[in-house]
């Protein structure tokens, strides 16, 4: 602390005295000083008054007026010109607080999602269940939904593709086969809105589980149990369409839907307990083509089992775009199926027959989990092929031991959850950690002092107001939580806390074990007033890491913690810039999805990339590698493999998003400020036009000084 320009008298009760202090920092220029206090001046009144328009963040305690006791925390943070104050008393802007959507990319998974159940295990023993860690599991409470979407946002999956088993009455009520009637998806969407971002982040598909249209149809029409469901009868088309498919898109707002191509998403299962599929599953998707269109004006893209194809021979790519081969317990746990040019996936984690004990093998068509590894070698095949699209079977599936969901089965909680977002979103470029979910704790009460989400020792409180949520509170000193095998990627990150406590208090965030320094509650709250508190920034390699948050004075309330990447740095991380003979940088205009030119006179984010060795570190001379750009989606492509121009809309890596990298001053290992050129799969070699300021193609057939470029290291 240092004296004030204005003369006041040392501060001998600042940190008992203030409740709730925001940041002082109100230029945003790291300090606080005599400029942030001419801001604060002209907004301190006096007790009986509220804050004046545009003094809102001069109200440091939160109390709805500026005055003395606002005061007193401003000199709290107080540092002078230049010199930087402490982390607490910097407001963290919006963007280290903020979610952005994965990347979109191939291969795309959609994760198929039911919400039928009540419990934690629908069967009388609980020995057959991998029992979730949220102990509420009922559907029909806000707070099992609640949960549905933190786990969704945390695994950073693409696609939530939510079932749909048809509802009894096309026009009104919940009840439905299978009890899954997708106007019960209404709760998903209230629950989307609840949470800060998701609506930013999840997109959602309709899995049609056709298994629920005989027993529907039988039930409302009185017909005997078990009699087929006849396609050639264009009266039972309704069922799929009335009663089913116009129910979940009328309940799932549009700015929801996942389109692939530009196309809602639907996925059909097989053609159970039907007749007469031949030719007439074809007029099927043509009547439920005809009727989307009509009712929304797009187009939809249906995926279907290739059970359709096999039953119906006169089905096409126009009826159907996509196809896959769904899983058999007795022979794998993922398939990968060619059709419409593109390879169409289903992976599933594990299965067991239902009601069924662990270690019944065949019999009960058992697949183990392996710590993971089953659902790795089915999504790691997706990679190898390029797949289009995978569907994830089973994500609450408690039924079949095939869930995704946290539970104190796997080996750490969140354990599929961070399995999903390695293939997802390798970058993972930002990532909320929900204090409740945390993979491990020390805890030195006994019991759960706020009696909500899980059992155990952790203290857990239900948060207050329309957000719905939960936070840890009740800690103690040295208590932590902590959150195991967290993969990013190479890069430098910035760590945020929401919080609430009591002033002076602190605590700390350790990575893999090192410390990222103590930080004190300057400002603080209780848990109806949360605060944000920056916790550090780090370096890290790629790899799996450990993030342990540490109470070490308690009397702190933690909602979550958040992970901002915000540089990929030096080719360690494989960040580069490619620079012409002439200065300009090579650039993917809007950070890839278009042209490449070589006309930026600066090096920013749409002149970096992230440069793929294929061959593994490190970067040597004749190594194969791929160029990402920045926008985490598209890759450096020459069209026809070269002999013309260079453009940044490919998604995924092939022939032509293939390069060899040269080094020209005698070849060995690649590093910053190299000189390199860069060879296409024809042989042919990228050039800058003119030496830069223009178009950028890959039709040289030597290397001449417009082909020489010099590879940097990105800030």
């Amino acid at each position: 602390m240092v004296d004030t320009p204005w003369g006041l008298a040392a501060i001998v009760c600042v940190l008992s005295c203030v409740a709730a202090v925001w940041a002082a920092d109100f230029d945003g220029d790291l300090d606080v000083d005599t400029e942030d206090f001419g801001h604060f001046q002209a907004c301190l009144s006096d007790a009986a008054s509220p804050a004046a328009p545009g003094c809102a963040d001069a109200d440091l305690d939160g109390d709805g007026r500026v005055d003395a006791y606002d005061l007193l925390a401003f000199q709290v943070c107080f540092s002078g010109p230049g010199v930087p104050t402490e982390q607490a008393c910097i407001l963290p802007p919006a963007e280290d607080v903020t979610l952005v959507p994965p990347p979109r990319i191939g291969p795309l998974l959609g994760t198929i999602t039911g919400y039928e159940m009540d419990s934690g295990c629908p069967y009388g023993n609980p020995a057959t269940c991998e029992i979730p860690v949220y102990r509420s599991y009922d559907r029909d409470s806000a707070g099992w939904w609640d949960n549905l979407v933190e786990e969704l946002i945390h695994s950073r999956v693409h696609v939530v593709m939510m079932h749909g088993r048809g509802c009894y009455s096309p026009t009104t009520g919940d009840a439905g086969n299978g009890d899954m009637c997708p106007r019960l998806l209404r709760r998903l969407v209230e629950a989307i809105d609840r949470c800060e971002g998701a609506r930013d982040v999840l997109r959602l598909g309709m899995f049609d589980d056709t298994g629920a249209y005989q027993g529907a149809r039988n039930q409302i029409e009185g017909l005997p149990d078990g009699t087929l469901f006849d396609l050639a009868n264009p009266d039972n088309w309704v069922y799929f369409w009335n009663y089913n498919m116009r129910i979940w898109f009328d309940t799932v707002p549009p700015d929801l839907w996942y389109r692939l191509d530009g196309r809602p998403v639907v996925a059909f299962w097989g053609p159970v307990g039907m007749a007469n599929v031949q030719g007439n599953a074809s007029r099927l998707f043509d009547y439920l083509r005809t009727s989307f269109i009509n009712r929304y004006g797009e187009n939809p893209h249906f995926n279907v089992t290739r059970d359709w194809t096999q039953r119906d021979t006169t089905l096409t790519t126009q009826h159907v775009q996509a196809l896959e081969d769904w899983f058999d317990p007795l022979r794998n746990t993922y398939t990968y199926t060619l059709w419409n040019g593109a390879d169409w996936g289903c992976v599933v984690p594990s299965y067991r027959n239902p009601d069924t004990l662990p270690g019944c093998g065949s019999a009960c068509r058992e697949q183990l989990r392996e710590d993971g590894n089953t659902l790795r070698n089915g999504l790691a095949a997706g990679v190898t092929k390029a797949a289009r699209f995978t569907l994830l079977e089973g994500w609450t599936n408690i039924a079949e031991s095939a869930g995704f969901y946290r539970s104190d089965a796997w080996r750490y909680p969140n354990q599929y959850l961070n399995i999903v977002r390695e293939y997802s979103d390798p970058e993972t470029r930002t990532l909320r950690f929900q204090a409740e979910a945390a993979d491990a704790w020390f805890d030195t009460t006994p019991g759960n002092a706020g009696t909500a989400y899980r059992d155990g020792d952790l203290d857990i409180g239900h948060l207050t107001g329309a957000s719905g949520g939960w936070y840890v509170g009740w800690t103690q000193p040295g208590e932590w939580i902590e959150f195991k095998e967290v993969a990013l990627a190479c890069g430098v990150y910035r760590f945020t806390a929401r919080l609430s406590g009591t002033v002076g208090q602190s605590l700390r965030l350790e990575v893999d074990g090192q410390s990222l320094g103590s930080v004190p509650l300057i400002r603080a709250g209780h848990p109806g007033g949360w605060n944000l508190l920056r916790l550090g920034t780090v370096a890290l390699p790629a790899g799996p890491h450990n993030l342990r948050l540490v109470f070490e004075t308690g009397q702190i309330n933690v909602d979550w913690v958040f992970s901002r990447k915000l540089s990929s740095a030096g080719l360690g991380c494989g960040c580069a810039h490619l620079r012409s003979i002439n200065g300009p940088y090579i650039t993917a205009r809007n950070g890839g999805g278009g042209l490449v030119r070589a006309d930026s006179v600066t090096a920013n984010e749409f002149e970096s990339f992230t440069l793929i060795d294929l061959n593994g570190d490190p970067l040597r001379s004749g190594d194969t590698v791929s160029l990402l750009t920045w926008n985490g989606r598209n890759y450096l492509r020459a069209e026809n493999g070269g002999g013309g121009t260079v453009s940044a809309t490919s998604t995924q890596i092939g022939t032509w998003e293939r390069f060899r990298i040269l080094r020209l001053s005698g070849g060995g290992t690649i590093s910053n400020g190299d000189s390199i050129a860069l060879q296409a799969g024809n042989n042919q070699y990228i050039v800058a036009e003119n030496g830069g300021g223009g178009i950028v193609n890959a039709n040289r057939n030597a290397i001449g000084p417009w082909e020489t470029f010099r590879l940097e290291t990105c800030p």
